[in-house]
């Protein structure tokens, strides 16, 4: 395995655990729409996508008011679902230390994610934070990992980048930025994503992907 020049990660089920408050934050707008709430695996379903993308296809002309209601309430309350995956912080740590630049490329909205990396101290250990908005188009696009790599000067032609992450919507992006795509699975299993987009790698979790690159 050589060792790469840049490792980046999406965010939600790759390094934190915000789904829960993810879905309660999504099924609070649907209430007020006076629609059926979604199920967990339904939501894994419907956000390929991220919110300002799948908005308009779901709420039409209301999309507007929907985000602000989605975001007022995320505002409020997503700080208190963040719970960090184990040995997360370690990973981005010992990457850091190794002088392997670390990412972090998600559809969560920007302002969201900057925040939760502040509230977690995980900004000493990262060299670019990219969010819903900071690229012209959202993941599965490339575009947001491309924009991410530019803004820290390494070009993924003509280096070794990895961008994990744990949906079909990472593995799209990583191929179409031009990087190596690692799935980690974190329980579960996934063999439909292995087949499908034949990933690099395959990482039970971070210490696992910590083991491979023997730090």
């Amino acid at each position: 395995m050589s060792k790469p020049d840049a490792i980046f990660f999406d965010w939600d089920g790759t390094l934190v655990d915000t789904l829960p408050g993810l879905l309660i934050a999504h099924n609070h707008v649907r209430s007020h729409f006076e629609l059926e709430h979604w199920t967990r695996d339904q939501f894994h379903q419907e956000m390929k996508f991220s919110s300002r993308e799948l908005y308009p296809k779901i709420y039409g002309e209301r999309a507007e008011e929907a985000i602000t209601i989605l975001r007022s309430y995320m505002d409020k309350n997503i700080i208190k679902h963040l719970t960090p995956l184990k040995n997360a912080e370690v990973t981005l740590r010992r990457l850091h230390k190794a002088g392997i630049p670390v990412g972090i490329v998600s559809n969560k909205r920007h302002e969201f994610l900057t925040r939760e990396i502040e509230h977690l101290g995980w900004g000493r250990y990262i060299s670019v934070e990219a969010g819903s908005g900071f690229a012209e188009r959202d993941k599965p696009s490339g575009d947001p990992i491309r924009k991410a790599l530019g803004a820290v000067n390494i070009k993924p032609e003509n280096s070794l980048v990895w961008f994990v992450g744990d949906t079909e919507t990472d593995m799209l992006a990583a191929a179409d930025a031009a990087c190596l795509a690692v799935l980690i699975l974190h329980g579960e299993s996934h063999p439909e994503l292995i087949e499908k987009h034949s990933p690099a790698y395959v990482f039970q979790d971070c210490q696992d992907l910590l083991n491979a690159l023997e730090l």
